[in-house]
């Protein structure tokens, strides 16, 4: 299967399928080009046998792909876009992806190519492993290309050893062992690809590790759980904070109806009065923690009564109303607040409303403050 597109601006392109027998095509029809039956794959979309396979795409696609069959344009050749694709490589490829990013269309990658002078790229594979990146261009101007790639890869290392200092501090052996096997493949994987300047060429080459070798599969594996095991403690813990934003906007809904169902106060008219922090001891100081069980008349205070609010599955976070004002100068502000792993910081939430002019509720923004603490 080969992709390819004629117009990237578009964002489409179409796909030619090799196949060592291809008869016409059964399906319905949907007009012919030069002769050729083109059937209806999906809207927009077309299929149509062309000498050695089948071309699949956008009906301009498969048009340009049945001329290009039929020798009535040439392949790509010397003046294209992507000519220096064709240039000679002192290595074999099994496995070529090239862009030309004049070709692209896009007004920010076109100031990259005139600040770089890029003029193209590709990226080769050989089966024995060997992956080579070629960033072809001005070699005045690739120069600064090299200078970000080292930045990158030397910021992304020292990540991998602030992870592992942290992991130490904090006694936690399954990070630990992670980030300090990952940050010794990191160093010796970062020299390896740095980019050399070949003339007018950026070249990165990389061989990609023999897994059937325990010490490199180690070496991958660890520098792998350094960078996912953070990052998977992590999102658990940002998937606990759906709790504090989805209360919160139950609160915020609750108060904008509570408005509504007491407009005729006029002058005299005021949100709920403020509560305590509720429930009142934290979770993690609680038996369940680091959860909170609900019931227990932790929300047994009359505003929550009024807003209708209460939790009757276990919970992270403590809740707070406050208020103040009458009449427009009323106001009011809804917070969470969480420690979720129970280390002495906590995360807060907080929305903000009050009344305009003509008596509506305007609620803010969501305020998050260490969000994943």
């Amino acid at each position: 299967a080969v992709a390819y597109s004629t117009n990237l601006a578009a964002r489409g392109g179409a796909v030619f399928l090799r196949l060592r027998a291809a008869g016409p095509l059964r399906g319905r029809p949907t007009g012919s080009y030069q002769g050729v039956a083109l059937i209806e794959v999906a809207p927009m979309v077309v299929a149509a046998a062309v000498p050695g396979g089948v071309v699949v795409g956008p009906p301009t696609e498969v048009a340009t792909a049945i001329d290009l069959a039929h020798k009535r344009i040439a392949p790509v050749g010397p003046g294209a876009p992507l000519a220096f694709a064709l240039q000679p490589r002192p290595e074999a490829a099994d496995l070529l992806a090239a862009v030309a990013p004049a070709a692209l269309g896009d007004p920010m990658v076109a100031a990259l190519v005139q600040q770089f002078g890029v003029s193209g790229a590709t990226l080769t594979f050989r089966r024995d492993g060997l992956l080579t990146l070629r960033i072809e261009g001005d070699g005045s101007k690739l120069g600064a290309i090299r200078e970000i790639a080292r930045a990158t890869g030397t910021m992304f290392v020292e990540q991998i050893a602030r992870q592992k200092a942290r992991a130490e501090r904090r006694h936690d052996v399954a990070e630990a062992v992670g980030a300090i096997i990952g940050h010794s493949v990191a160093q010796r994987t970062l020299r390896e690809i740095e980019p050399r300047l070949e003339g007018n060429t950026l070249v990165s080459t990389y061989r990609l590790p023999q897994l059937d070798a325990a010490s490199t599969f180690l070496g991958w594996t660890g520098m792998a759980a350094a960078i996912a095991i953070p990052s998977f403690q992590k999102y658990v813990k940002r998937a606990k904070t759906s709790e504090a934003r989805m209360n919160l906007n139950l609160l915020k809904v609750a108060l904008r109806q509570y408005a509504e169902d007491h407009r005729k106060d006029g002058k005299r008219f005021a949100f709920p009065p403020a509560t305590p922090w509720s429930p009142v001891v934290p979770c993690c100081k609680q038996p369940s923690a680091p959860k909170c069980r609900p019931g227990l008349g932790a929300f047994s205070d009359p505003t929550w009564k009024a807003l209708r609010f209460d939790l009757t599955a276990p919970f992270y976070y403590q809740y707070r109303v406050t208020s103040e004002g009458k009449g427009k100068k009323a106001r009011f502000v809804v917070e969470a607040r969480g420690d979720l792993d129970c280390n002495g910081t906590s995360s807060s939430f907080r929305i903000a409303g009050h009344l305009d002019d003509k008596g509506d509720v305007v609620v803010g923004e969501l305020e998050v403050k260490d969000e994943t603490e």
